[in-house]
């Protein structure tokens, strides 16, 4: 039994080593994702604790009322007959996380982040034909003045 218990520690230190070994020679493939993907496991992740705040670049005010106010009466249809469910929507598309695939890594998940201003546009012209298919430059400033504005 003690010749057993003398052999133990020279079998943890050949795997042991034989384990260093192993990591040290394929380090490279074990950050690029051979074994473990790890930005694809950050993206699952962000995507996950998005909506607590911590991947969002806009954050939501504790009312909306003055900017609902100001957006009926500057820019009128179709907010002025909104109801609440319509704010909801609308709301969601300025401070929302939306899945977009990263054009810079496309082998990655889609991860899950706010639309840019350009994608706002796009996103308030195919729901809303009416007024923003109209609109010029200086419209969208005054939209995003009265949106973004502190």
């Amino acid at each position: 039994m003690r010749d057993k218990l003398k052999i133990l520690p020279k079998i943890f230190l050949i795997v042991g080593f034989g384990l260093l070994f192993f990591l040290v020679k394929y380090q490279g493939a074990l950050k690029n994702g051979i074994f473990f993907n790890n930005e694809k496991f950050k993206t699952y992740f962000n995507n996950f604790f998005f909506d607590l705040g911590s991947g969002a670049q806009r954050h939501r005010p504790l009312t909306f009322e003055e900017k609902e106010t100001e957006l009926r009466l500057y820019i009128g249809d179709p907010f002025r007959d909104f109801e609440r469910r319509d704010w909801e929507k609308f709301w969601n598309i300025i401070y929302g996380g939306f899945l977009k695939q990263d054009l810079e890594r496309p082998d990655l998940p889609k991860r899950k982040r706010q639309l840019t201003e350009g994608e706002i546009i796009e996103e308030l012209i195919s729901r809303y034909p009416t007024p923003f298919t109209f609109f010029t430059e200086s419209h969208w400033q005054t939209f995003f003045g009265i949106i973004f504005k502190k």
